[in-house]
């Protein structure tokens, strides 16, 4: 299943909101520990996705070093696995 998603930056303004969020958009399941090693975990297992985020400047002017790291670890999905197609803008 081919799944679109858009996370829009300006709404993130904690790393909790983040987990949340993209854990109700593509329907993680219950046991979804809302870290980073758990974030990696997930994404990895599932079929192919556009993520696409915006705003990531509020985002990181909102989050800090919590979005930095959510932000690189889309990358690094977007670099090690064809099931991804990560854009940031």
């Amino acid at each position: 299943m081919r799944k679109r998603i858009i996370i829009d930056g300006k709404y993130m303004n904690t790393k909790q909101t983040f987990h949340r969020t993209l854990a109700r958009l593509m329907d993680f399941p219950d046991y979804y520990g809302e870290n980073l090693d758990a974030l990696w975990d997930v994404l990895t297992e599932r079929e192919f996705v556009n993520i696409k985020v915006i705003n990531s400047k509020r985002m990181i002017h909102q989050m800090g070093e919590d979005a930095l790291l959510i932000l690189d670890l889309l990358n690094d999905l977007n670099q090690e696995s064809k099931n991804y197609k990560v854009r940031i803008y």
